[in-house]
């Protein structure tokens, strides 16, 4: 296991997740935009669109989010990784690569077909990545 720390960085300041616990907030767990800023009631927030669905304003509400200053964490994560995602792993991709240019990071199965794929991008951008396992 790493000891590695990864910042993300917004606009209430630097977030260093591998230090300390972490509060993470869902899109359920706080009302609708508009928030006041840095006052979201969490460190981060994971979005799990395997759970939430595709909804098309799905990525606008990312970026609300993130733009009240919390870094956002996409997950879509695989049915046979516990997760609700039924469709191809390969349909995947083309969400993480969005998320990837407007959010702070994206989870991705270790045991995932897409994960180099995901993991080259993640090299390539000014997003982070997880890698589950």
């Amino acid at each position: 296991m790493s000891n590695r720390r990864l910042a993300l960085r917004s606009a209430c300041g630097s977030l260093s997740l591998g230090s300390v616990p972490r509060v993470v907030g869902t899109l359920s767990s706080f009302p609708r935009a508009p928030w006041p800023t840095c006052e979201l009631p969490c460190d981060i927030v994971e979005v799990r669109l395997d759970l939430a669905g595709l909804r098309k304003n799905w990525l606008d509400r990312c970026r609300a989010i993130e733009a009240a200053g919390k870094p956002v964490l996409l997950t879509l994560r695989l049915k046979s990784e516990g997760g609700k995602w039924t469709r191809p792993d390969a349909d995947r991709l083309p969400l993480f690569e969005r998320a990837l240019r407007h959010l702070s990071a994206v989870d991705v199965e270790l045991n995932s077909g897409i994960v180099s794929e995901v993991s080259a991008r993640i090299s390539a951008g000014r997003s982070a990545g997880l890698i589950s396992w």
